[in-house]
């Protein structure tokens, strides 16, 4: 992909190019014009000089002299019009050559970008996508058959672009092998086929037929939307190169569209950008280091590998695979690799000056870094300024850069090596591994990439590659280290095939430099780290000391403080041994040996239960006591199985055998113990039923309870019901068999937590306790867990601990399901909002989160100041009262805090600066994710105006009879009750107004007619009745009216006589012109009855009363006697 900067230089040469070309094409049509008018001018002087000349004679003469004249003109006009269509083809042609791809003939990519932009100017509305592609692999093309068969497949493709592509499509080459198309989207399934179809004919090439090889294109689309335009052509295309890029290493061809994800990760890269300068400058990149072990000599460190981590202000912690590869894009990882570089050398030098032991370092170098003109000067100063010794700093490079550059990185190789540097050749394996650059680089070490065992699907092909190339490496004089080994099986395979060094989580996670120093400092002095002779500025093997006077004070010392064991006496170099103390543990053994390893034998395959037997050798023989000391362990300990010399069963002891001098490297005496562990024994001394009862409750609670030796790095995985051991193991390889079944982005914290290094630090501290809640993955199913250590101190002189593991995956999901529902009301509540304050009601505290409202004001120091001023200056009068018995300090305290309650809701009208009411609904809610008893409350605001107009106009349509706009029977009923209940000893009266014959109306004009009747009835009775007057419908022809408060019962039916003359007679309706009557029967309040369903039934008695009379009249119920 070219630069921008290549791409103006380029386009500002071809512009001056085709500028020359319109000037030369201008110039020659000016001269060609000119000479045309030129010649007629003087063609046609020359005729009207002989026409004058000869006065104007018409003869044969001068009729051949206009012959030859407009000959002249006509051959004239032909030459010219001929020359400009030979001018316009040159030109044309010679544009098309300086703005096409001379191999293909598409446009080239200056020309595509220039059409492009064009043709997203004339914004018609439609929606473009770029599509941009290139052949995977096409380098091996032009290497394995030659680049005329390169240039063919080229060709090609481009002619199936042309075929493939539609009407308006714009299309060219961008370089080499990449093409790229403007289209028009149609959807993803238009461009899927778009992309099937465009695929199918590149791989049915006759040049892929005829050598049979196979092409396969990897795309990326960016879609433009229609206001999108304001990116450049070439910065859409580069965002469809970034979706190309996460399929490119996918197998076959394949396409990807610029995603959202995409462009956060664009983001992503940009604030990197932004921050790496700084970062650098403030010292956020972090060396951490990772142990390098020789599993040929008992698991030795003999070095670490140095990482990186941006520590990051801004951003938190990064780990490479979020920012390295943005630092390869721009160029910037050569000055972090030099950082860390000189980082490392601070580092060695540090620990060299204070005499701590020091291992050697390797550090990565990119390939960027590597082709960098100073590159071997610059760090062989930085070594050379810290007078770091040779063979302690090794440099790791990949193996693409060596396959890339073999020439370049051979030369360097040997300068390198001459100023005191290591080579490593990095991730071996890992991608074109090819046998032949390996055998010509002269470097140290061979590093394997372990993704053979995880990537391959047959382990014993997996095995039968590792074999070969640590068979070769060796060959070559090549030491080998596998790293990412994470399990001890592969360990043991890897020791088995002669692999030197191992690094890996099996052994040790990364960890930063202080870490680093306290896991070295852990170690003692042996073997394999060196220390600096004072008298000399080299290294030189740790000599042999002597025992010190003081071991065998400390041997008398321990033996003071044995109990119930059998005590041995070790000495490793001579082989013998001697049985101290025997106390009555059941296991006293006869000693018939004078060798110590005899001894260990005999008394496994005599007493120890048989499946424990090869540990028990293993670990306690003479060359396993002197691993575990080389190792820098002081002691090493194993629960077993034993039989019992007095009951003859199987019980539970420990051996321990611990290093008489463990400042020592060189010391090879020990001594040890034999105790009886048998787990009742163990809860008796614990305190008997009582502890029994509290593993009952521990069983209850936890799924699984280990045991935990910090100082061996070993586990027992006890079953207490039982009594017994169910399981035991070195405590990383529990660590590391359980990290599998824990999600990714979870696993680096659990490792971190569970760390032998954490536990040590952490148990340390007075009443430590270290919890971790985490997830495992299982076939598919997901269970939460919560793991809980503590310090267990009943074992003198062991770093003991007990980790018990609670399966909390019910519970979990219940406080999840709560998180969620409190984000989601969080969150609604944000959205929602305008108006936020936080209350403490034990302190009075008022707090404004929210303001948007302009009736708001600055809040003042407590609640009850902000609630008397918003009474007396904001709320309507008729609300105040009923916002203090809601809202009030006191009230929200018995409610929300004392009663228990989550919320309070009501709706009030504020005043805003304009004088105008607007309605707000007020919320007090806990916070959700505080304690139940918690005094916090929020009190949220909104305006709901709105809301309450359209509930006003639904409430009008609700209460009211929607034909003629009185209320309907139900509101009818419910005021009229409601005035019932405050009337006292006043007199009311009932009426109910029935239309005469109504339905003979809606028979013979029709329901339009009849509506329109009933419209005009019902104003004509609201017109005489009072506002405080209640008129209704109760349905049909039937309207009802309550009058509050009368005078009398003749005020009534003098009211009802009203209404009847009022309706009797014409409506002026045109499609009726009859007459219209009504009855009335009227209850009295008091009189005839108290409640509502006694009015309405004795008015309703009384209108068929007025009915059976005649119609046309009004009867009172009370009257109906007489």
């Amino acid at each position: 992909m070219p630069s921008l900067h290549m791409l103006r230089r380029v386009e500002e040469e071809r512009k001056r190019q085709a500028d020359k070309l319109r000037s030369a094409k201008k110039s020659i049509s000016t001269i060609a014009l000119l000479i045309t008018a030129a010649a007629s001018l003087i063609g046609l002087a020359l005729v009207l000089f002989i026409w004058h000349e000869l006065e104007l004679r018409i003869d044969a003469a001068t009729v051949g002299l206009f012959f030859l004249y407009a000959v002249f003109i006509l051959c004239f006009v032909s030459l010219f019009i001929i020359s400009k269509r030979y001018i316009i083809r040159y030109f044309t042609n010679a544009r098309e050559f300086i703005s096409t791809d001379n191999l293909t003939g598409l446009r080239d990519y200056i020309t595509f970008q220039l059409d492009s932009e064009e043709a997203l100017l004339k914004r018609d509305g439609k929606t473009r996508c770029i599509f941009y592609f290139d052949v995977k692999n096409f380098k091996y093309i032009n290497d394995a058959y030659g680049y005329s068969v390169g240039d063919e497949t080229l060709i090609h493709i481009s002619d199936v672009l042309r075929s493939q592509s539609d009407e308006g499509d714009i299309f060219g080459r961008v370089s080499g092998d990449s093409f790229v198309l403007l289209r028009e989207y149609k959807g993803p399934h238009d461009l899927g086929s778009f992309f099937n179809r465009l695929v199918s004919e590149i791989c049915n090439a006759p040049v892929c037929i005829r050598h049979k090889y196979n092409l396969h294109i990897s795309a990326g689309v960016y879609i433009i939307e229609s206001e999108q335009n304001k990116l450049s052509v070439e910065a859409m295309v580069d965002r469809a190169i970034l979706a190309q890029e996460t399929v490119k290493n996918q197998s076959g061809s394949s396409y990807a569209i610029f995603t959202e994800q995409i462009r956060q990760e664009i983001h992503r890269e940009k604030q990197i950008e932004q921050e790496m300068a700084a970062a650098l400058e403030n010292g956020e990149f972090e060396i951490y280091f990772q142990p390098k072990c020789d599993i040929q000599r008992g698991n030795l460190i003999v070095g670490a590998e140095t990482l990186v981590r941006w520590n990051s202000q801004k951003m938190g912690m990064l780990y490479p695979s979020a920012f390295l590869h943005v630092l390869e894009k721009n160029g910037f990882i050569v000055e972090v690799d030099r950082y860390i570089f000189e980082q490392v050398c601070i580092y060695i030098r540090g620990r060299l000056d204070r005499k701590q032991p020091v291992v050697p370092i390797s550090v990565n170098i990119s390939r960027i870094d590597m082709c960098q003109a100073d590159f071997i000067e610059f760090y062989s100063s930085v070594k050379k300024k810290y007078s770091i010794p040779d063979g302690m700093l090794q440099l790791e490079f990949t193996e693409s850069i060596a396959y890339d550059n073999h020439e370049l990185f051979s030369n360097m190789i040997k300068k390198l090596r001459d100023n005191g540097f290591d080579l490593s050749l990095d991730d071996f394996g890992k991608g074109n591994s090819s046998l032949n650059v390996i055998k010509d680089l002269h470097v140290d070490v061979l590093k394997l990439d372990m993704m053979f065992f995880r990537d391959c699907d047959s382990r014993e092909r997996a095995e039968a590659v590792v074999t070969s190339i640590v068979s070769m490496a060796k060959a070559l004089g090549m030491k080998t280290v596998a790293e990412g080994v994470e399990t001890r099986s592969q360990v043991e395979f890897l020791r088995k095939i002669g692999c030197d060094v191992v690094q890996g989580f099996v052994f040790a996670k990364p960890m930063p430099a202080k870490e680093m120093n306290e896991y070295i400092d852990e170690l003692p002095k042996r073997e394999a780290l060196l220390c600096l002779d004072n008298e000399r500025d080299d290294f030189k093997r740790v000599s042999d000391r002597l025992w010190t006077d003081a071991a065998p004070a400390k041997y008398a010392a321990a033996l003071q403080f044995i109990d119930d064991a059998v005590v041995t006496e070790i000495d490793l170099d001579k082989g013998i041994f001697h049985i101290e103390n025997v106390s009555d543990t059941g296991i006293a053994p006869a000693v018939k040996e004078k060798s110590y390893d005899e001894y260990i034998k005999r008394f496994a395959f005599d007493r120890v239960y048989p499946s424990d037997r090869e540990e028990w050798i293993e670990k306690f023989s003479s060359k396993g006591i002197r691993s575990a000391f080389y190792r820098g362990e002081n002691s090493i300990s194993l629960r077993f199985r034993a039989l019992d010399a007095g009951n003859k069963q199987y019980v539970w002891y420990e051996n321990t055998v611990q290093k008489l001098d463990a400042g020592d490297a060189a010391a090879n005496r020990a001594i040890g113990f034999i105790r009886n562990v048998h787990m009742k024994r163990w809860m008796d001394s614990k305190g008997g039923e009582g502890q029994i009862r509290f593993i009952d409750t521990i069983l209850d609670l936890y799924r699984s309870v280990y045991e935990i030796n910090l100082n061996t790095l070993t586990y027992k995985r006890l079953d207490m019901q039982s009594h017994t051991v169910s399981r035991s193991g070195n405590y990383r390889d529990l660590i590391e068999n359980t990290v599998k079944y824990i999600p990714e982005d979870e696993r680096a914290v659990y490792l971190d937590t569970f760390s032998p290094g954490n536990l040590r630090k952490e148990l340390a501290k007075e009443s430590a306790l270290i919890q971790l809640e985490h997830q495992t993955v299982v076939d598919g199913q997901t269970r939460w867990y919560s793991v809980t250590v503590i310090r267990e101190n009943s074992v003198p002189d062991r770093f003991m601990a007990m980790m018990f593991i609670q399966d909390i995956h019910d519970k979990r999901a219940k406080e999840l399901e709560r998180y969620n529902k409190i984000n989601r009301l969080k969150n609604a509540i944000a959205s929602t909002f305008e108006d936020i304050i936080e209350i403490n009601l034990t302190t009075d505290a008022v707090e404004m989160i929210g303001n948007k409202n302009a009736h708001r004001t600055d809040l003042p120091g407590n609640y009850t100041d902000y609630l008397n001023r918003m009474i007396l200056t904001s709320l309507h009068p008729d609300d105040r009262e009923r916002f203090l018995r809601t809202f009030g300090r006191e009230a929200l305290v018995n409610a929300m805090v004392m009663e228990g309650f989550s919320e309070r809701i009501d709706r009030y009208r504020l005043i805003d600066s304009q004088g105008n009411y607007h309605w707000m609904r007020y919320y007090a809610l806990k916070d959700p994710g505080s304690d139940p008893k918690s005094f916090i409350i929020y009190l949220y605001s909104k305006n709901i105006d709105n809301t309450m107009r359209e509930l006003e106009i639904l409430q009008e349509k609700a209460d009211h009879d929607s034909l003629t706009g009185v209320f309907n029977r139900r509101i009818f009923e419910q005021n009229v009750k409601e005035q019932l209940a405050i009337s006292g000893n006043k007199l009311h009266a009932l009426m109910i107004i029935d239309i005469d014959d109504f339905k003979k109306i809606n028979d013979r004009w029709g329901h339009m007619t009849g509506d329109e009747t009933l419209t005009l009835l019902s104003k004509k009775i609201v017109q005489c009745f009072r506002n405080e007057d209640i008129v209704g419908r109760t349905g049909g022809d039937e309207f009802v009216v309550f009058m509050k408060d009368i005078p009398s019962a003749e005020s009534a039916v003098r009211k009802a006589d009203e209404i009847c003359r009022i309706i009797r007679g014409p409506l002026g309706i045109n499609t009726y012109e009859g007459f219209v009557t009504c009855s009335i029967g009227i209850s009295l309040y008091g009189i005839d009855g108290h409640t509502y369903e006694d009015l309405f039934r004795k008015a309703d008695m009384a209108l068929y009363r007025a009915k059976e009379r005649g119609k046309n009249r009004s009867q009172l119920y009370s009257g109906m006697a007489g």
